[in-house]
């Protein structure tokens, strides 16, 4: 499969990149803005609330009665059901709804689903809400690739786009496994979901009022559309 991918990527009519000269001075000046930040800590509570999902969902599963089976039947519908067909209309819906609210949506998806986790009694239940993934990440993830360049200046694309990476799939999701750890050695699994269901719940109204504090400001970002 990587082969293939590299064969379609070597067809592709590529565009080629421009340096900033200033490359630090640049970043610094995106970091500056009010709404960069604001976008970036919201990305940072997605990120948190991944964690969790990547490490212990699975081993959740398992503890509450889950065979190996219905874990790959977990990803696969996280993949099809989910993930892919939201990549195909994300710039659709990007267009429709903004970048911010696709953040603020993605976090209001992770509190139904860790709300879910925290009651389910019978493992295979938990199918119906992967479709959920679709929005978490497959619509998620679009978003934030597209902002970093919109919001980037010239030369700084992909460095801006690593910073918001790094913040959702490093600091966040380092973040997220750590204290997901405590809660399950402490509280067990349902009450952990529980408390992260709160924890979501209270970042989306956070990311609402951060959009709506940072939008149309002086020294905010033009991609709040």
């Amino acid at each position: 499969m990587s082969i293939l991918s590299l064969v379609n990527i070597l067809r592709l009519d590529l565009v080629k990149p421009h340096f900033s000269k200033n490359l630090l001075k640049d970043i610094g000046a995106i970091l500056r803005k009010k709404e960069f930040l604001a976008f970036n800590l919201c990305i940072l509570l997605n990120g948190v609330c991944l964690g969790v999902l990547w490490h212990y969902l699975v081993w959740y599963l398992t503890v509450i009665g889950g065979s190996r089976f219905l874990c790959g039947m977990v990803e696969t519908v996280q993949c099809f059901v989910g993930e892919i067909p939201c990549m195909f209309f994300s710039g659709w819906v990007i267009k429709k709804i903004g970048y911010f609210n696709v953040l603020t949506l993605s976090l209001a998806c992770y509190c139904t689903r860790f709300f879910w986790y925290s009651h389910l009694s019978n493992p295979w239940l938990v199918l119906p809400v992967e479709c959920l993934s679709g929005i978490t990440y497959g619509l998620f993830y679009p978003a934030v690739s597209s902002y970093a360049k919109l919001s980037a200046k010239p030369g700084t694309e992909v460095t801006t786009q690593a910073v918001l990476f790094a913040t959702h799939d490093g600091l966040g999701g380092g973040i997220g496994c750590v204290l997901a750890g405590f809660g399950f050695d402490i509280l067990g699994g349902q009450r952990t979901f529980f408390f992260l269901s709160v924890f979501a719940g209270c970042g989306t109204i956070l990311s609402i009022i951060l959009h709506l504090s940072t939008r149309g400001r002086k020294g905010s970002l033009d991609v709040t559309s």
